[in-house]
């Protein structure tokens, strides 16, 4: 949802040459640039972070994080896109942190790429300390889109033999669950069209059931309770109309009843911004606490 130029994002420019946010190096180890696809592409390679000064032998839960960009940009080194922080800052909580690239072509291109991801973790994790009982995804804006259709879609997960328990939570930060109207519950207003015109139609073509097949509501509205993980929904106090679509989600997730639902919006902060509060970071480790207690 970032860096429009027609004015409807306006607050929310993208920094020309981002900067990868620094970390102190003495306080991680930081495993960089492992691919989770034997295809030598670097759109599919992760980092992972891991807390030092601790028990070797002690297995740790793990945090995946999938960065935003409107499915066509953005990077997992990209401070403006928050993956270094949101990453580094589950680290220093004590947590396998994953931070991961993804392919932004057409889709399903991304999301089985998310999926990959998911197995290389499951099974490589315990290599770096990780649990691979106690994964976690977290995603911003695109990110969260692709963290909350994995979450209820689960065709992509069991293209990799996986299945959805192997997500203990989810945690989407103003993500994009109708992907053809998430602005207003208006389908056809002028913000819904312009951002179909700008974001969704390079990447989900122009066909109204493909948009809804690329939905986490439409999936989620059919699914029963047990098919689908925790969730903590967050949205940004300035969220350019995403503050919609993520009450109108919450608001189906509580007619299935499921364990540990929240939402919260974050007072100033903006789309951009929101992924790079320490309040979010907060409510995320709260979120993570009650699912493992």
């Amino acid at each position: 949802m970032e860096n429009i130029s027609l004015n409807l994002f306006n607050n929310c420019k993208e920094e020309e040459n981002s900067i990868p946010l620094k970390i102190k190096q003495e306080n991680l180890s930081i495993k960089k640039n492992i691919y989770y696809l034997n295809n030598n592409c670097l759109e599919n390679t992760l980092d992972v972070l891991i807390p030092e000064n601790i028990d070797k032998t002690q297995k740790l839960p793990v945090v995946i994080h999938i960065h935003g960009g409107g499915w066509q940009r953005g990077h997992k080194d990209s401070a403006f896109y928050g993956a270094p922080f949101m990453g580094s800052s589950f680290m220093k909580k004590g947590f396998v942190s994953v931070v991961i690239n993804y392919r932004k072509t057409l889709h399903p291109s991304g999301i089985d790429d998310v999926a990959a991801a998911i197995k290389w973790v499951a099974e490589n994790i315990h290599n770096y300390q990780g649990d691979k009982d106690k994964i976690f995804l977290s995603g911003h804006s695109a990110g969260a889109h692709l963290a909350a259709l994995v979450a209820t879609h689960h065709e992509y997960l069991e293209k990799q033999n996986l299945d959805v328990s192997i997500i203990k939570g989810v945690i989407a930060i103003s993500g994009i669950y109708n992907v053809g109207s998430p602005l207003s519950i208006n389908h056809n207003d002028w913000t819904n069209r312009l951002y179909r015109s700008v974001y969704v139609e390079p990447i989900f073509g122009n066909n109204e059931d493909g948009w809804k097949k690329a939905s986490p509501f439409i999936h989620a509205q059919d699914l029963e309770s047990q098919k689908i993980p925790p969730f903590l929904i967050i949205n940004a106090a300035n969220d350019f109309g995403l503050e919609c679509d993520g009450s109108r989600f919450y608001e189906l997730l509580k007619t299935k009843d499921i364990p540990f639902l929240k939402y919260l919006v974050v007072k100033d902060t903006h789309h951009q911004s929101v992924s790079l509060s320490q309040e979010v970071i907060d409510n995320c480790l709260e979120f993570i606490y009650d699912v493992l207690s």
